[in-house]
């Protein structure tokens, strides 16, 4: 009688490789040497925009093709389980909450793929400061498109984001991981990114399109409150679904680190759409006051 080993599929660790290289080719083909900072930044949104452009459509794709294995449950009380079953969850034998132990080796490739651009865009990211230096006597108009982009912001996030989806690969690499599905359904925040550039450009492009920035600007605070905001909810939400709660009770009752970290994506976009609003209020609001 033979027995039979689980070994990690070494697809996501080649993705992951491979990504990083064709990021980086990317980042060098569209960027000529010693380029400005607000080339760089150009650069920098245009990558971004296709990364996830590319990233929502295939974690839309997956969680399409496992919709059983994270749907909620119908009836909701026939498929409750104990709290702990979270913790308890075994890859291995498949015991658990199915939305926590399905395994999903394109959604491991997926998370590949932002691990490789998170590491690219840190270094597009180191790039555009070293180049601010270089550039200090740059035109107005030139530096102005740099502050558009708010670069410590993004540093300390793509650090934090990083490190998560590096030690997500580590366990990837243990065939250890868990909760696939549910972070998949968070990643569909990209959903709000390519709108955001194509505001960006028309903000600094084509300042004359004052309609046209209105729109864009006004869908990109929609599709930020539903992708950036009542996503977290609607995930959360999802989850309580599968242990007969509401999304503030299976909140309540997460581990500490998740609770913390859904908390700290949950209340950080929350401010900034805030900040958005009042913003795209005051701006438009001021306007029409001046030309009556």
């Amino acid at each position: 009688m033979s027995t039979t080993t689980n070994t990690p599929d070494s697809a996501p660790q080649v993705v992951l490789a491979i990504s990083l290289v064709l990021y980086l080719l990317l980042f060098y083909v569209i960027t000529p040497r010693n380029a400005t900072p607000s080339f760089i930044a150009k650069s920098h949104e245009a990558i971004s925009a296709v990364h996830s452009t590319l990233v929502t459509l295939l974690s839309l794709f997956e969680l399409q093709r496992k919709y059983d294995d994270w749907a909620p449950p119908r009836p909701f009380s026939s498929q409750t389980v104990h709290d702990d079953d979270i913790r308890r969850a075994d890859v291995a034998n498949g015991t658990g909450l199915k939305i926590i132990t399905t395994r999903s080796n394109l959604g491991n490739c997926i998370t590949a793929i932002e691990t490789a651009y998170l590491v690219q865009d840190t270094v597009i990211l180191i790039m555009g400061a070293q180049a601010r230096l270089r550039n200090r006597h740059a035109g107005e108009k030139d530096m102005a498109l740099v502050k558009e982009i708010n670069w410590r912001v993004l540093m300390g996030h793509h650090v934090g984001l990083g490190t998560a989806f590096g030690i997500l690969q580590r366990y990837i690499a243990l065939d250890r991981e868990k909760g696939i599905l549910v972070i998949l359904m968070l990643m569909l925040m990209n959903a709000s990114t390519p709108i955001g550039t194509l505001h960006w450009y028309l903000v600094n492009f084509q300042p004359l399109r004052r309609r046209a920035i209105l729109v864009a600007n006004f869908i990109y605070l929609t599709i930020y409150a539903v992708f950036r905001v009542y996503l977290v909810y609607w995930v959360v939400d999802v989850f309580g679904s599968w242990t007969g709660h509401s999304a503030i009770e299976a909140f309540r009752r997460l581990p500490l680190p998740c609770r913390m970290g859904t908390g700290t994506i949950g209340m950080a976009n929350s401010i900034w759409l805030i900040m958005g609003v009042r913003k795209f209020m005051r701006r438009y609001t001021s306007r029409a006051r001046a030309t009556k």
